[in-house]
């Protein structure tokens, strides 16, 4: 899709967005922002979110990494576009799992979520209970006709596509996806814990990764920030090709948020530390 779509798109779906400077910016926190475009470059206060906004401050890529203060990593795979991607260019360890999931599953562009929103909620249920990552359990549950609503109202977006892996009729994984020019963005992989001898997530990145690369055109795929935290989850991505891409960008503090982020800074190097 195009850039002011996707803005459009996501006014629509309720985030928090304005423009000044000439650049739309999204909230990331309270009174803190950066823009909608994530990947956005800006020299340093060219363009800033509107102040009464953005008190506790803000941040934005910069296109020279001199110019930045700070830095932030996503697991990124960037395709030629010289060759069609396919399972050769995966390590065999993958590639069995790959077709080993091809036998036992079915995998395809998910085109009617309404009926499959029960099996979508038991998927994002089981995911939380196994990563512990994400709203509580009980929140799909407990607000069950909002959640439906958000995800339905999403899946009508344009340029967002969603792909599933069915398991004699149930949805047992799913991927939503965006796709922003020539880049593609895995916003969320969710599988159901019973079903993962069906290597459900194998069988989506590979399919995914072929649609975006040979399909659409795709130069870049985004599968999320870079984790110091889940070893498991970066070892997989990692065996598909994903590697840690780390941009430089300029992150304005206001005085008063400063002395929280040098706590937030000294307690990750002590856990970068922890790991190393």
């Amino acid at each position: 899709m195009k850039k002011q779509l996707f803005i459009e798109q996501q006014i629509e779906l309720g985030y928090r967005l304005h423009l000044h400077d000439g650049v739309w910016w999204q909230q990331q926190g309270r009174f803190f922002f950066k823009p909608a475009l994530r990947h956005q470059r800006i020299e340093p206060r060219q363009a800033t979110p509107a102040p009464f906004r953005s008190l506790v401050g803000y941040s934005h890529l910069v296109p020279d990494g001199s110019a930045g203060n700070s830095s932030y990593s996503v697991m990124g795979l960037e395709w030629t576009g010289e060759k069609s991607f396919g399972i050769e260019y995966l390590p065999s360890s993958r590639r069995s799992k790959v077709r080993r999931g091809e036998k036992k599953t079915q995998v395809k562009r998910i085109t009617n979520l309404e009926s499959l929103i029960k099996d979508v909620q038991q998927i994002v249920i089981s995911t939380r209970m196994r990563t512990g990552v994400g709203l509580p359990a009980s929140y799909y549950s407990q607000y069950y006709n909002k959640w439906r609503d958000d995800m339905l109202k999403l899946f009508e977006m344009e340029d967002r596509p969603w792909w599933g892996v069915f398991c004699d009729g149930r949805l047992i994984a799913y991927y939503q996806t965006t796709v922003l020019e020539d880049m593609l963005f895995i916003n969320a992989a969710k599988s159901h814990s019973d079903f993962l001898s069906n290597y459900p997530n194998d069988v989506l990145l590979y399919t995914v990764l072929c649609d975006a690369f040979n399909e659409r055109g795709c130069r870049f795929v985004e599968f999320g920030d870079w984790s110091l935290t889940d070893s498991n989850l970066t070892y997989f991505k990692e065996s598909y090709g994903f590697r840690r891409y780390e941009f430089p960008i300029y992150r304005h503090l206001s005085p008063l948020a400063r002395p929280a982020y040098k706590i937030w800074q000294l307690w990750r190097a002590r856990k970068q530390a922890r790991v190393g």
